[in-house]
């Protein structure tokens, strides 16, 4: 089987270079991104989550140990994921804990003053 040999002069070179590198600076400008990035993700990884929650990635992974987050593993990595839902979950929890600590609670009554009397015995 032979193999096709493709000869370019220096400025065929040039021009093909000028090209490819115009469409890349173009889609890197456009922002363009594959189909797939624009898909709604079902998995998290352990520092998508941390990001998401502003924690650390141990932290995530030590809520898992305590049961807080369930992970799943990757079929093929075994990573842990967590499911979209899941971490959702986790943050309306968070939210509602921040707005209860907000929350200024009812000022304690006054204790009342404890009397105390003195008495003297006269001889």
């Amino acid at each position: 089987m032979r193999g096709i040999i493709c000869t370019y002069d220096d400025e065929q070179e040039e021009i093909l270079t000028k090209k490819l590198a115009k469409s890349v600076l173009a889609k890197i400008l456009r922002r363009e991104r594959p189909t797939s990035y624009n898909m709604p993700k079902e998995f998290l990884t352990v520092k998508e989550v941390a990001r998401l929650l502003g924690v650390t990635p141990l932290t995530v992974r030590n809520w898992d140990a305590r049961g807080k987050l369930t992970a799943h593993r990757h079929p093929l990595n075994n990573y842990r994921m967590y499911k979209n839902r899941d971490v959702e979950e986790l943050l309306r929890e968070f939210e509602i804990s921040k707005v209860a600590k907000k929350i200024p609670s009812p000022a304690p009554e006054p204790e009342k003053p404890k009397v105390r009397k003195l008495k003297i015995d006269m001889l």
